[in-house]
């Protein structure tokens, strides 16, 4: 073989060698971007592209069994799903079990991260016994706090619950409680003040009890001398509030003591995100308030259109609006209309019937749920997944345990389930509301005991 023919032959194989690796480059980096996109070889032999579901407990260290089979890795953890239904529980030594049935969607983020799981081996720790009948017993929205108040008593206490401790304060309100009955109790964002409506001889009164200086509190209705009704907290730290007068809407700054001028009249119901707030009139009009123009008119309901409530909230930074007409809820996202009549800017998300007629109407966990409401019935907006749940408990006294568990005492047991009405379980026996601190340790409750009322703790982690 002549050298020119050699070293044509070597080119060649050159050339064969670098065609081959770079079609093995290639096809490993598509196949590697399949990969990542969620895409296999399903059961028959088919591509196609699975979700990701992000699997979290607490605690944390579940084992994760997926359709019947254990995985290798525990929570917390991701796992790609075929699309499709899947059922997953999750069991860890010495707990309960978790498990739901989810639908993985392709190219899909499913978030599972509120997987409770509670340690079976608890004992019940008294913590109070209480001097006298409990009216209420309201946690901060933290869940680091509560505060217990007694039936006739103007001596409520305070309980900081951080850490493994219960340290218990008494809050006298005698001076401006004088007279005075609770008839609601409401938390600000930050944990430092009450808001409390309160009775007197068949009129309300509305008082801001701040928790860590009981000097500073205040009663709205004498410090203005206005008739106050639906009054709620509009800022974090409960320096400034919404009420209605009569009919007109108002904004109350309580460190200045002032009371704005009439932002709307003749409102009926009214809700808020942020700067954000919407009002709807007793003559059915739904507006946006504006703070420098006119008004955005942004629906007009008939009296056949049944009850209506709004809702406004915000999650990972889009804006939510929520209504339930009727029977009907009725969920939009984006930005908020510009121009009157103009609801359709926004991306109408959800539009179901759900088979009742809701009395109220609100958001929870952040913005993630939406929680519609009448006696048994329940309806639940999950903004994360933007699924509608809908069942019926097993009474009226609904309340939360912690972000995403619901609670109901049931003949003396307290039961709890998640947000979307699956893994119901009795807990323990339990006379009152119940809820998790939030370091999600400890349980904490009211039972009777000899004929007292008694505070009650159980560690749920061991």
């Amino acid at each position: 073989m002549d050298r020119a023919h050699k070293k044509r032959m070597e080119t060649v194989k050159l050339i064969i060698t670098e065609t081959i690796m770079v079609v093995a480059v290639v096809f490993t980096v598509i196949l590697l971007t399949f990969i990542a996109m969620g895409y296999n070889l399903n059961k028959n032999g088919e591509l196609g592209q699975s979700g990701l579901v992000q699997i979290r407990s607490l605690p944390t260290g579940a084992t994760i069994t997926i359709d019947g089979d254990t995985i290798l890795a525990k929570t917390n953890t991701s796992r790609l799903l075929s699309a499709g239904e899947h059922t997953i529980k999750l069991t860890r030594d010495g707990y309960d079990s978790w498990e739901k049935t989810i639908t993985s969607e392709p190219g899909r983020l499913l978030k599972m991260e509120y997987a409770r799981l509670f340690y079976q081996d608890r004992t019940p720790e008294q913590v109070a016994e209480m001097s006298g009948e409990v009216e209420f017993f309201v946690s901060a929205p933290n869940r680091d706090f509560v505060i217990v108040v007694l039936k006739n008593n103007n001596k409520w206490i305070y309980y900081d619950l951080r850490g493994d401790g219960t340290e218990k304060t008494e809050l006298d309100l005698t001076e401006i409680m004088k007279d005075l009955t609770p008839i609601e109790i409401a938390w600000d964002q930050n944990s430092d003040k009450v808001l409390v409506k309160t009775l007197h001889k068949n009129e309300t009164e509305w008082l801001v009890i701040n928790v860590k200086n009981v000097k500073n509190s205040v009663n709205l209705t004498k410090e203005f001398a206005m008739n106050f009704t639906d009054v709620q907290f509009a800022t974090d730290n409960g320096d400034k509030l919404y009420a209605l007068e009569n009919g007109n809407l108002r904004a109350i700054a309580t460190n200045e003591k002032t009371v704005s001028q009439v932002m709307a009249s003749d409102v009926k119901k009214y809700a808020f995100a942020n700067s954000d707030l919407l009002y709807l009139t007793n003559a059915r009009k739904l507006a946006l308030y504006q703070t420098d123009s006119d008004d955005i008119e942004v629906a007009q309901f008939g009296e056949a259109d049944g009850l209506i409530n709004i809702e406004m909230s915000e999650y990972i930074g889009q804006k939510y609006l929520t209504m339930t007409v009727g029977k009907t809820m009725k969920v939009y996202r984006g930005g908020y209309p510009t121009e009157n009549d103009k609801l359709s800017e926004m991306e109408l998300i959800l539009d179901k019937e759900i088979g009742f007629e809701p009395a109220t109407l609100k958001e929870r966990t952040e913005g993630e749920l939406l929680v519609a409401k009448d006696d048994k019935k329940i309806a639940v907006f999950n903004a994360e997944n933007s699924i509608l749940y809908s069942y019926e408990l097993e009474n009226s006294n609904m309340f939360m345990v912690d972000d995403y568990l619901f609670g109901t005492i049931v003949d003396g047991k307290l039961f709890v389930r998640d947000f979307d009405g699956t893994n119901k379980r009795e807990i323990t026996s339990a006379s009152s509301n119940a809820f998790i601190t939030k370091n999600g340790k400890w349980l904490y409750y009211l039972n009777t005991k000899d004929g007292k009322t008694v505070l009650i703790r159980e560690q749920i982690i061991n």
